[in-house]
């Protein structure tokens, strides 16, 4: 439980509501991340290091996490450092990944 003083950030990540069970529930699903398309742009976690921005919120009813939907992360293979979380399982082409790394994508 979090006392209203404390960030979730003061939390160790493991130790955070539900990220355990998301990620289990994503393996079993056959999902490496999250990801959605939000107000402040594109965004997308992978199973290992979900909820990175230190947000781990579920509203009721919600089946993850953060408004996210499940998805499938992918490599660059230009650029090895930088990948992608989609929700379907289909490999980014070149010219996706030439946006995404601009900062235009999806």
């Amino acid at each position: 439980m979090i006392n209203k003083s404390e960030s979730i950030l003061d939390i160790p990540k493991f130790e955070r509501p539900d990220i355990k069970l998301i990620e289990a529930k994503l393996i079993e699903n056959g999902y490496s991340g999250l990801c959605v398309d939000g107000v402040f742009g594109y965004c997308g976690c992978h199973i290992g290091d979900l909820a990175p921005c230190g947000e781990c919120t579920r509203e009721s009813g919600e089946e993850y996490i953060n408004s996210c939907e499940p998805g499938f992360k992918f490599c660059d293979p230009a650029e090895p450092d930088s990948w992608i979380v989609k929700p379907e399982n289909v490999a980014p082409t070149h010219e996706e990944w030439v946006k995404f790394n601009r900062g235009f994508y999806p």
